[in-house]
């Protein structure tokens, strides 16, 4: 194609050279050969457009796909050409987790692509995509996500016959680290939350911006079952999509080992959010167990200090201190899943541990607490004090009678608690 577009302008280039030395009629018979050759040479280049593909599809082990399925590539104008068959010869058009390259040559132009549409009428056996990214030799390449984690298949209870996905014009090379941190209840707020299964995560920004699910390497050391203070995980990611401001994450698990979260921490290129399981939701592919899908969003923009003090009593500490908070106020409900420091002796007799919790929704003014106890191991506080960062002073809640011990053992203490002003 490049050969004949050159060949075109310097046929044009000679023609245009020669025009004053010719007769009228030779010069008005060459500006229409002239004319037709152009119109010649653009519908050729219209028509002999490549396309290369390259699809990445989910880590899930139902994923994975040897269905077939067609490709259509939709431009900026609207404009939607079908591509051909996803077709990689004789091995199964993609693996879970895998990485698959398609070339489609002599296809139509539809200028700088904006979409694409891959259509099965056949395949019952579903193929979920992770994300892809198509360029052409009429396009700057473009990536496109996946973000509603929407399957291929001529079965509705599975996905969808026709899938239209959206993206943005992709700078190859260009990466952004995302640092993660996990979070797993103790075990004993939930039984066996760690999980061996592998685990993803999509990273959710403003105007469906994404990061594209990616996978957390799963070792015998990340997600393992603790009793005291739960598990912390760490990780650094690498995405070619940039989330300026984090909205929510969306995790998923392949398998039926359940995980249980409690918080997660992200710290992107330009915003850093924790996340709190606030129901105490865990992820399985078991139904019994919860939904393979975890979505959590940014609770608020707030931050309070939350201070503790524990009886001096014999006894009255707690190594497994099993506890969670809700904030209440005028204008609303502040919750915290667990409340602890990890890594940190809390709840020892005598001892005021302090808390800071971030991104939780303004309350107003603060009128009472919520405490929920699930360990059998004794705790007895005198005090508990909540203050928003930018109050003067904090809203301190020590009754009278003293603030009731807590055990999941009824004949210790209690398991709900509520304290107001």
């Amino acid at each position: 194609k490049q050969w004949y577009q050159r060949r075109v302008a310097i046929t044009a280039g000679d023609i245009i050279n020669t025009l004053s030395s010719h007769s009228a009629r030779q010069t008005y018979a060459m500006k229409h050969f002239l004319i037709g050759l152009l119109l010649v040479g653009v519908a050729y280049s219209q028509c002999n457009v490549h396309y290369d593909v390259k699809i990445i599809t989910h880590t899930s082990k139902w994923a994975e796909s040897n269905g077939v399925f067609t490709m259509s590539a939709i431009g900026t104008n609207g404009r939607e050409e079908v591509l051909g068959q996803l077709d990689n010869r004789d091995k199964a058009v993609a693996a879970s987790g895998g990485t698959d390259h398609y070339h489609f040559e002599n296809a139509p132009s539809v200028g700088q692509i904006e979409c694409i549409r891959i259509k099965t009428d056949k395949s019952e056996d579903l193929w979920l995509i992770n994300y892809l990214i198509i360029d052409s030799s009429m396009s700057k390449p473009v990536k496109i996500v996946n973000i509603d984690r929407t399957a291929v298949s001529v079965d509705a209870k599975e996905g969808t016959k026709s899938l239209r996905m959206c993206g943005k014009i992709y700078s190859e090379g260009k990466t952004f680290t995302y640092n993660l941190q996990l979070r797993t209840l103790p075990d004993g707020m939930k039984s066996h939350p760690g999980t061996k299964n592998q685990v993803s995560i999509n990273i959710i920004g403003e105007k469906d911006s994404a990061t594209g699910f990616m996978g957390l390497a799963n070792n015998a050391s990340n997600f393992v079952n603790k009793k005291n203070g739960g598990h912390l995980d760490f990780f650094d990611l690498e995405s070619t999509h940039m989330v300026a401001r984090i909205n929510c994450i969306e995790l998923e698990i392949s398998g039926d080992d359940m995980l249980c979260l409690s918080d997660v921490l992200v710290a992107g290129p330009k915003s850093k959010v924790r996340f709190y399981n606030t129901d105490l939701k865990c992820m399985s592919t078991d139904p019994k167990e919860g939904g393979k899908r975890l979505r959590l969003c940014k609770a608020g923009e707030s931050t309070y200090e939350v201070k503790t003090t524990t009886s001096t009593a014999k006894y009255s500490g707690s190594n497994f201190p099993y506890l969670s908070l809700e904030i209440k106020g005028d204008k609303g409900v502040a919750k915290v899943p667990f409340l602890d420091n990890y890594g940190v002796n809390d709840y020892e007799p005598g001892a005021t541990d302090t808390f800071t919790l971030r991104d939780l929704p303004a309350v107003g003014s603060i009128k009472c607490i919520k405490i929920r106890y699930t360990s059998e191991d004794f705790l007895k506080m005198t005090m508990v004090s909540v203050r928003h960062v930018n109050a003067v002073k904090p809203v301190v809640f020590k009754p009278t009678g003293g603030i009731p011990a807590l055990s999941k053992d009824p004949k210790e203490g209690k398991t709900l608690i509520e304290l107001c002003r």
